[in-house]
């Protein structure tokens, strides 16, 4: 009898550890992917500006690109979210570089794009991941 107890002791121990390893992975997996867009989303505005960016043939790029996590943006003023009728896909907002007088026309752009982890019991969770431009100038 004893020996089944610890057979089913270790045996529960073994699937608590898949379970986590297999959790861990999935997140890490997401939050790359959501690091990936915000990079490439980032690139694509410093070479063909943020009209580009809001436009309906790179918002498919997007999703065919497996980019389809909505999010609402942040409570922060200024910034514009940018989506479908699926969602926001991701916010912008506009900031002036410097207040001098030979950078008075570059500028960049805060960019937030969303992640989520979809756990059946707890439901989907949303996460925020930043960035940056580069000054860009007029």
């Amino acid at each position: 009898m004893k020996e089944s107890i610890e057979g089913t002791t270790l045996l529960t121990i073994v699937m608590v550890f898949l379970f986590v390893f297999t959790a861990v992975i999935c997140v890490s997996l997401n939050y790359s992917n959501a690091f990936k867009t915000k990079n490439d989303l980032i690139k694509y505005i410093e070479r063909h500006g943020i009209e580009a960016a809001k436009d309906a043939e790179y918002i498919e790029n997007l999703k065919q690109n497996g980019y389809t996590a909505t999010g609402t943006c942040p409570n922060e003023e200024g910034f514009t979210p940018v989506g479908d009728d699926d969602g926001t896909l991701f916010c912008y907002k506009e900031n002036k570089s410097n207040s001098s007088a030979e950078l008075s026309n570059s500028k960049y752009y805060d960019i937030v794009v969303f992640y989520k982890i979809d756990v059946p019991l707890v439901n989907k969770i949303s996460f925020q991941v930043r960035g940056s431009t580069k000054s860009i100038y007029n």
